[in-house]
């Protein structure tokens, strides 16, 4: 029972054999496994009377790796379905009398919950948002869940008044398209090969009417499936005329590896723009130079990050006023802190300060 969750795949049709599914006497504190092959188990939970557990799996899922029910009898190892079809049920819960069983679907486009009864299924709740982590009320007249309300998560309760009526059969045969695909013994085994992919890649141009100035630039980031190396990629150009060209322009490369917990980074870079504080202006000074980065993790939240940069600037004025060309070589060594939790909209709680 690796990560919190139980592994099995299906041996047969309905009650079927889980491989090596028999419980086993415990000896201090071993894990004995219920399941024990190919397919993804999760959130198990207990029958209160009778030997039996039901859990989610997509041991019938196909290559789309869809989610059903499945109740394992721990006296037998026996396996049955008890939902199917082509959307995901999850999160099982007993009710307190052992009668019917609480989860969400999103059978009908959101997860809602939906409760489930001798083989018939009947829609318990009819939101805007989706639900998580169902739980009973003691009574078993109301289930208590998780749900969203703008960028927030609250605790709620909805009271359960199913129709007869309204019950449906659930057909626990159709839409079984089998464990996903896996490797076979015969199959020669690979190893991974490093594939950079598209990640990033957006451009702006900007023009002010008054001045006339114009300025454009593009940004294009690469890594590869891991995330653990990549490229980061820019090219700009500042020049107001044509015969300006070359000399606007401003590019950079930077590779980045983050295999191992000490990251790394080297890059490359000719500027052509610099802010300087003192006049509050942007002055044309041409750089060109090299960057070393790394940054190194202390712990979930903190870590310690070090940058040097060092660059050939043409043109660079110095306090005093004199304007030279010379070499710059700038080290930066930081411990930084960062619990910063982001919504789709930016920060929505935690800190961050170097």
């Amino acid at each position: 029972m690796a990560g919190g969750r139980f592994r099995g795949r299906r041996r047969g049709a309905g009650g079927e054999r889980a491989h090596g599914s028999l419980p086993r006497a415990r000896e201090g504190r071993r894990a004995d496994p219920l399941t024990a092959d190919a397919s993804d188990e999760e959130d198990p939970t207990a029958h209160p009377t009778r030997q039996e557990i039901v859990f989610a799996s997509d041991r019938e899922g196909g290559r789309a790796g869809t989610y059903h029910l499945f109740a394992l009898d721990l006296t037998t190892g026996a396996i049955t379905q008890l939902t199917s079809g082509t959307k995901n049920d999850r999160h099982p819960e007993w009710s307190p009398d052992g009668n019917s069983l609480a989860f969400l679907s999103d059978r009908l486009g959101i997860e809602d919950l939906w409760l489930w009864k001798d083989g018939r299924v009947e829609r318990a709740s009819r939101f805007l948002g989706p639900s998580y982590d169902p739980a009973w009320r003691p009574d078993g007249k109301a289930l208590f869940f998780a749900g969203q309300s703008g960028w927030e998560f609250h605790l709620y309760e909805v009271p359960l008044s199913p129709v007869d009526s309204l019950w449906a059969a659930e057909p626990t045969d159709s839409a079984r398209a089998g464990p996903p695909r896996m490797a076979m013994a015969s199959e020669e085994a690979r190893g991974y090969r490093k594939r950079m992919g598209l990640d990033i890649a957006q451009s702006v141009v900007a023009l002010d009417p008054g001045l006339g100035a114009a300025g454009g630039g593009g940004l294009i980031a690469l890594s590869d499936v891991l995330g653990d190396q990549g490229y980061s990629m820019f090219l700009a150009n500042d020049a107001s005329t044509l015969s300006d060209f070359l000399d606007g322009m401003e590019l950079g490369v930077t590779y980045f590896n983050r295999s191992q917990r000490l990251n790394y980074g080297v890059g490359v870079f000719r500027l052509t723009q610099e802010y300087d504080p003192d006049f509050d202006v942007i002055r044309r000074e041409r750089r060109v130079g090299g960057s070393l980065l790394a940054a190194y993790p202390l712990s979930k939240f903190t870590r310690l990050e070090a940058s040097t940069v060092l660059r050939y600037a043409q043109d660079h004025l110095l306090r005093n006023g004199d304007v030279l060309n010379l070499w710059l070589l700038s080290t930066f060594v930081s411990y930084a802190h960062d619990d910063a939790r982001y919504s789709f909209v930016g920060p929505a709680g935690g800190s961050a300060s170097t």
